[in-house]
């Protein structure tokens, strides 16, 4: 075969390691094959399907990924039978695909968003009402264990004071508000009595 960049016929076909991302975020390897040229090191692609193992490790890591997700939910919620009922999902659902982590990618996706958002299981069970669903976002986003802004080239208003542009300022409803609707808390200043 003739290599497209050089015209030499010194193209092969060589396996490759490569990564993936499933939607979770989590890698998985698999081996592809490319077009490899000696003489100039060209690399490309061998048109056609994917790898044979591709779909069989991809639905692998699908699968840890459920297990260790659903894992996860077991140690935030005591009772996965709150979540499921929240979710009006069929009984024992999430018991299933904890010992198996039989799923798909929607599962998956369904999974990461409730383990990102633990409160969107208290939203479904009030049936998706959007003044609680509101509520309970603003709720999320004022706890400083949850949502941190960084603030760069803030100024602080006490005299003699450097801006810190690294600084960190935390969400939280006791000081005034930003024009983005969120509420920024200025850290206290610390003074320190030297005698």
């Amino acid at each position: 075969m003739k290599c497209p960049m050089c015209d030499t016929p010194n193209l092969k076909i060589e396996s490759v390691d490569k990564k993936a991302t499933i939607s979770s975020g989590d890698k998985f390897s698999y081996t592809d094959k490319v077009y490899c040229c000696s003489s100039c090191g060209f690399e490309g692609p061998v048109r056609g399907s994917l790898p044979k193992d591709f779909k069989a490790k991809q639905k692998l890591a699908i699968k840890d990924a459920i297990k260790n997700i659903v894992g996860e939910l077991h140690k935030k919620f005591a009772n996965l039978l709150y979540v499921e009922r929240a979710l009006k999902l069929p009984r024992r659902t999430l018991s299933r695909l904890k010992n198996t982590g039989q799923g798909s990618a929607p599962t998956l996706l369904l999974l990461k968003m409730i383990e990102t958002f633990p409160f969107l299981v208290d939203v479904a069970e009030r049936k998706f009402d959007k003044q609680y669903a509101i509520k309970a976002l603003k709720d999320a986003a004022l706890s400083a264990s949850y949502l941190e802004l960084p603030i760069r080239n803030y100024k602080t208003s006490w005299p003699g004071s450097n801006p810190n542009p690294d600084a960190m300022y935390y969400v939280d409803g006791s000081d005034f508000p930003a024009p983005n609707g969120f509420v920024i808390k200025i850290p206290e200043r610390r003074e320190t009595n030297e005698t």
